[in-house]
């Protein structure tokens, strides 16, 4: 899969920029604005790589911030997602569905899933250390969970993080399911297609197994 870049995908519309529509007075109107859904997913699929690298960096250094693992793999997640949405819901969605777009979809999702299990490594690790540290969890120098104003105890932070990265996977194999689809409709047309089957059910494989490991989690 990381093989596959950003980088790799171009507009469909370049060549089209000129075309106009035939007024109904018999004049010429200017063709509708170009949409921003090619920079857009260039920008996207370029953050979720970056923050990965950056996120395996911090996880190799001691002192990394509570809950910044958790808070970027969440984040990024959410903008993918959204992204995706957004190029679907737009007026010229069918041309953004090439087999370059759809492998940076795919090398996007690969990404956040590897923040994802960071995030996943990072709580298992605290969730050990509240363990055999309880008292000390609760010192002035415990770390601190809130949800909007609500401070949460340890255990329920846990909850929280818990259900939220449950969430989180639950709408990237809903992403991951439509790039499966929107693959194989490309390929039933017989175009060349650098994104193979296996690609996808490996990313699948690996989400189902981060799913496992969110609801193993231990909260007490």
């Amino acid at each position: 899969m990381s093989g596959h870049t950003a980088a790799a995908v171009a507009s469909p519309a370049a060549g089209t920029s000129a075309a106009t529509t035939p007024g109904t007075n018999g004049g010429i109107l200017p063709p509708p604005p170009p949409c921003g859904c090619w920079p857009a997913t260039l920008r996207i699929a370029n953050l979720c790589q970056s923050h990965a690298e950056a996120e395996a960096s911090s996880m190799r250094e001691a002192g990394a911030a509570h809950g910044s693992f958790l808070a970027d793999a969440l984040t990024m997640s959410r903008d993918l997602v959204q992204h995706w949405g957004t190029i679907n819901g737009c007026a010229s969605s069918e041309s953004h569905m090439t087999p370059q777009a759809l492998c940076s979809m795919a090398d996007a999702i690969d990404q956040v899933l590897r923040g994802h299990a960071t995030a996943i490594e990072d709580l298992s690790r605290r969730h050990q250390h509240h363990h055999h540290h309880h008292e000390a969890t609760r010192g002035p120098h415990a770390a601190r969970t809130f949800v909007g104003r609500l401070e949460l105890d340890a255990d329920e932070g846990a909850i929280v993080a818990q259900e939220a990265l449950k969430h989180s996977l639950i709408r990237l194999a809903a992403m991951l399911q439509d790039v499966e689809e929107e693959s194989a409709l490309l390929r039933s047309e017989a175009e060349p297609h650098p994104l193979r089957g296996r690609d996808i059910r490996d990313l699948t494989t690996r989400l189902f197994r981060l799913l496992g490991s969110v609801n193993r989690l231990e909260t007490a």
